[in-house]
C-alpha cells in the first residue's frame, strides 16, 4: 500500500499482482483438493467392499452393526438370489421369517404318524419274493407332514 501512495506501483498493476498470486495459490488448491477426494473416495469404496464382503462371509462383528430389519432384508434378498426368487421366497416365509421373528412353531406345523400292522405282507422285486410273517414281523408305517 505504501508504494502505491508513494506512486512506485499503480492501482492497475497492484490488482493484477493481486489476481495473480490468487490464480497461483488456487491451482495447487484445487488440484490438491481433486487428488484428496479421489482418494477418499477410493478409500471408502473399499472399506465398503470389504464390509460387504464380510456381511457376505457372515462376519458376526460386521453383522451385528445392521438393524434386525437390516438383517432380515439381507437373509431374505440371499435367498432368493441364491435359490431364485419363488423358491427363495418360499424357504423364507415359512422356514426363516418365523425363526428370524422368535416364532418357534415347527413342532406345531408338523404331523409325525406311527401305523403298526399285523397284518402278512408280501412284497416281490423282479424274481424274488419276500413274505414277512406277522408272528415275527410288525409292519410300520410312517407319515411325516407339514
Amino acid at each position: 500500500m505504501l508504494n502505491i501512495f508513494l506512486g512506485t506501483i499503480t492501482w492497475v498493476s497492484f490488482y493484477i499482482d493481486i489476481v495473480t498470486s490468487l490464480i497461483s495459490v488456487m491451482i495447487p488448491l484445487l488440484l490438491f483438493n481433486l487428488i484428496y477426494d479421489h482418494f477418499t473416495k477410493s478409500h471408502q469404496n473399499l472399506e465398503m467392499s470389504d464390509s460387504i464382503a464380510n456381511a457376505l462371509m457372515l462376519n458376526k462383528s460386521i453383522l451385528s452393526r445392521f438393524s434386525s430389519g437390516a438383517r432380515k432384508s439381507f437373509i431374505k434378498n440371499s435367498t432368493e438370489s441364491l435359490l431364485g426368487n419363488e423358491e427363495g421366497r418360499m424357504l423364507y416365509t415359512t422356514l426363516i421369517a418365523p425363526y428370524l421373528d422368535n416364532k418357534y412353531n415347527f413342532r406345531r406345523n408338523f404331523k409325525y404318524n406311527i401305523c403298526y400292522s399285523e397284518s402278512p405282507k408280501v412284497y416281490s422285486y423282479k424274481d424274488h419274493t419276500a413274505q414277512f410273517d406277522p408272528e415275527y414281523y410288525y409292519w410300520v408305517e410312517e407319515e411325516l407332514s407339514f
